[in-house]
């Protein structure tokens, strides 16, 4: 069973729109900087990637974005076995535009009841 969240966030603040007006846009970052990577002290550090592109919220993730952005599939559990890699698959993106920061993921789980 396939489970897909999207969330959208409205860029609050007018310095967090300028900040993200700066950042290079999608194809050019992926190449460019992992979207996850490990600071000094080996925690993880994710980074939001540019759209040119409002999303569809519609929970299907099927624009170009989640193909062409690589997701993050880094994680671990919390039950029933603390800090163990995750058993299920799960991806996860954090995308912005010029408007708005999205949070999607597809879940998925092997047993659906």
């Amino acid at each position: 069973m396939l489970v897909t969240w999207l969330l959208v966030l409205l860029a609050a603040t007018s310095a967090f729109g300028q900040s993200l007006t700066a950042t290079t846009d999608a194809a050019t970052t992926a190449e460019l900087t992992p979207v996850v990577s490990h600071d000094a002290d080996g925690r993880v550090v994710v980074r939001a990637t540019r759209i040119k592109q409002p999303l569809k919220v519609d929970g299907r993730l099927d624009e170009a974005a989640y193909a062409g952005v690589a997701s993050i599939t880094e994680f671990i559990q919390q039950e029933p076995q603390t800090g163990a890699p995750a058993t299920e698959r799960t991806e996860a993106w954090v995308l912005f535009d010029d408007n708005y920061l999205y949070l999607a993921c597809r879940c998925w789980t092997e047993h659906p009841s």
